[in-house]
């Protein structure tokens, strides 16, 4: 089943192509300049697996949350190639994507954050047992302290986004106070492999669910500047 999977919650563009048992992957900070390049990019992922866009079996969002630009780009793109080319599109939270490429850890935790600006972040926990990845914490908005304290006192946390390199000080802090062991890896980049499998395994769990398009919906976790500004003038 050749497959596509979208994800640009963060400055990282994440273009998954799976063709039959090979995976290609276009993965690069690109700032937050999605709109401007996803299309050239695409074309060159389609090029490096020998395929044209008609050949897309199955589509895969990463839905955030994250930056609110990303998401939108990321979704409103799958969802016109869903409908144009008449494909299933199955929508993944980002964070799940990013946890799933956490690939050196088998057993264990691993906390995803995007940095969500404002002294905050888009964080969520995950526990990964024999290669198997379930939510524990859903991703929400949270301080990195409110965050933190939220995950269990264990030996070791691997964390990955880069909400933790924005407040890396404030993790290194809290662990020494606290006696937990946080692994930060830096410059993470999600892989188009995990990517693409784990859009694959959520289709296969439940096809009739991914057939329409326009049920596939950003995650925000919060209005926006500009809809908080349009509020303010409204009340």
């Amino acid at each position: 089943m050749n497959t596509l999977t979208i994800e640009s919650s963060t400055d990282i563009e994440l273009l998954a192509l799976t063709k039959g048992k090979e995976h290609f992957q276009f993965a690069q900070k690109t700032g937050l300049s999605h709109s401007t390049d996803m299309f050239v990019n695409l074309e060159w992922l389609l090029d490096s697996a020998r395929i044209n866009v008609g050949q897309i079996d199955l589509i895969g969002a990463g839905t955030g949350p994250g930056s609110f630009t990303g998401v939108r780009i990321a979704v409103s793109t799958a969802r016109m190639l869903s409908q144009i080319l008449g494909v299933p599109l199955v929508g993944v939270k980002s964070h799940e994507i990013y946890a799933a490429s956490c690939e050196t850890v088998n057993n264990g935790l691993i906390a995803v954050a995007f940095d969500a600006k404002k002294s905050r972040v888009y964080a969520a926990l995950y526990s990964r047992e024999n290669g198997s990845t379930s939510p524990l914490i859903e991703p929400g908005d949270f301080t990195m302290t409110e965050f933190l304290e939220k995950i269990p006192s264990v030996g070791m946390v691997t964390c990955i986004g880069d909400g933790f390199t924005r407040y890396s000080a404030e993790l290194r802090d809290y662990g020494t106070a606290n006696g937990t062991v946080y692994s930060f890896t830096a410059d993470f980049m999600p892989s188009g492999k995990a990517a693409s499998l784990l859009v694959q395994e959520k289709f296969r769990e439940s096809p009739q669910s991914y057939t329409d398009y326009l049920k596939i919906l950003p995650r925000y976790e919060r209005l926006s500047d500009a809809e908080n500004a349009y509020n303010c003038r409204n009340r």
